[in-house]
């Protein structure tokens, strides 16, 4: 069974609301993957050593699942290179979905595309009775709201 939540971005970046997220994580201790395109590695990294909170930083590492860090930036789509729970920007293949044990799924309600494509993938998800998926809506000062 997978959890999945998706985190729709309204007033903020996925780069200023990742590090929130990952430090209530980290607060848990809990470890995990952050799945993201290639092409935003470097800026996820750079806002996660500026960390969730003025003065801390979120050690994370962008080599493999199996480092030593709390959290690995990854852009590799294969459930062999991730962590059983996965924090996904704005791409999330649903054939890795149901081989983890919690997704969280950000996504940027301002890119039409990318909203499409996670209206798409809730209806996907849905249709698997073994997956508990819930929705947040972010509010205007960056707090989630759970609509479903």
């Amino acid at each position: 069974m997978t959890e999945i939540r998706f985190y729709h971005l309204l007033h903020s970046t996925a780069y200023e609301a990742m590090p929130l997220l990952l430090q209530k994580v980290s607060d848990m201790s809990m470890t995990g993957s952050v799945l993201v395109s290639s092409h935003i590695m470097k800026q996820m990294s750079d806002a996660l050593w500026q960390g969730g909170r003025p003065t801390n930083f979120i050690a994370h590492d962008t080599s493999d699942k199996d480092s030593d860090t709390p959290f690995v930036i990854t852009d590799k789509y294969s459930v062999d290179a991730l962590r059983s729970t996965v924090f996904a920007v704005d791409v999330l293949p649903d054939e890795i979905i149901n081989n983890l044990d919690l997704v969280c799924y950000m996504f940027n309600g301002h890119d039409s595309e990318v909203l499409n494509n996670a209206r798409a993938l809730w209806k996907i998800v849905l249709k698997n009775d073994a997956n508990t998926v819930s929705y947040y809506q972010q509010g205007d000062r960056g707090n989630w709201r759970k609509k479903a």
